[in-house]
This record gives C-alpha cells, sequence and structure tokens, in this order.
C-alpha cells in the first residue's frame, strides 16, 4: 500500500471514530453530570491543554485523580512530547463537545496547532479532576 492510500485510510479510520464517539456521546443524555457546569468543565479541559503545552508536568499532575497522576510525569512527558513536537504550538481550542457518562462530564475539545488539529477526549470527576486523557 502506498503512502498516500495509508494516510487516506487512517484519516477515514480516524474520521469513522470520531463521527461514532459524536454519537455515542449525543445520545448521553445530559451536558455535564448534576453538580458541574459546562463552563467549569471547558475551563477545566482548557487549562488541561494549557498545561500539555506548556509541558509542565507538575502541574498537570495536581489537576488529576489519583489514579491518573499514579502514572507520574515521565510517562505523560512520553506520551505528549512527540504530539507537541510534530504539531507544533496552539493556536486556539477551536470547539467542546460536552457529555455527562458514567458521572464524569466528558469533553470532546478540538484543538488547533501550527501544523494540524488534535482532538482531545477528556473526562472529570465531580471535583473538576482530570479523570481520563484520550489524543487522536
Amino acid at each position: 500500500m502506498n503512502a498516500t492510500r495509508k494516510r487516506f485510510s487512517l484519516r477515514a479510520v480516524c474520521a469513522f471514530l470520531a463521527l461514532a464517539g459524536c454519537l455515542l456521546l449525543a445520545g448521553c443524555g445530559a451536558a455535564v453530570p448534576d453538580g458541574m457546569t459546562e463552563d467549569e468543565v471547558k475551563s477545566a479541559a482548557e487549562n488541561t491543554i494549557e498545561l500539555l503545552e506548556a509541558e509542565d508536568y507538575t502541574a498537570l499532575l495536581d489537576t488529576m485523580t489519583e489514579d491518573m497522576a499514579a502514572l507520574g510525569e515521565e510517562a505523560w512527558r512520553e506520551a505528549w512530547q512527540p504530539v507537541h513536537e510534530q504539531l507544533g504550538a496552539l493556536d486556539e481550542v477551536k470547539s467542546h463537545t460536552l457529555a455527562a457518562k458514567d458521572g464524569y462530564a466528558v469533553d470532546v475539545a478540538v484543538a488547533a496547532y501550527e501544523n494540524g488539529k488534535l482532538t482531545f477526549t477528556l473526562s472529570y470527576d465531580g471535583a473538576y479532576r482530570l479523570a481520563g486523557l484520550y489524543m487522536k
């Protein structure tokens, strides 16, 4: 398979997964769990993205649940640095799609970077601590 076909196939798979995720979130009911606000969830998500952008892993760990923080700074550095190097500097967070799932607020945030886009799926507990992070 040539490089162009591989890139197209990867993009098609990513587009399908993004669509499936949006459909799943659309069926979840309330935008955020009771006791949480949409503005606070969006603010927490933007803070998480900004801490990653700044590569401030110590501060990032302070915003996480105990289980997430247990991964440690090095694991977050290893996960983020290659992505950050490829995408370049953050331009802006373009959109937020919010949902409530199993007591967590989930924000699918699309961020624009100088060399592309990145979709973050960020989950927060009732205290707005980061409980889950997925990037694609």
